[in-house]
């Protein structure tokens, strides 16, 4: 129960930073790729612990 409530947060949140990226999209583009690739990889090693 707390995983998925710590998952939904997250989700929510990185949403939000993609509302505001999506503005900036073009100047931004490379900087969200490496943001969501470390979201990610983060997210797939706090799952395996």
């Amino acid at each position: 129960m707390y995983k998925k409530d710590l998952f939904r947060k997250n989700i929510s949140i990185f949403k939000k930073m993609k509302r505001k990226m999506v503005m900036n999209y073009k100047n931004n583009f490379y900087f969200f790729f490496f943001l969501f690739f470390v979201f990610f990889f983060f997210f797939r090693k706090y799952h395996d612990v």
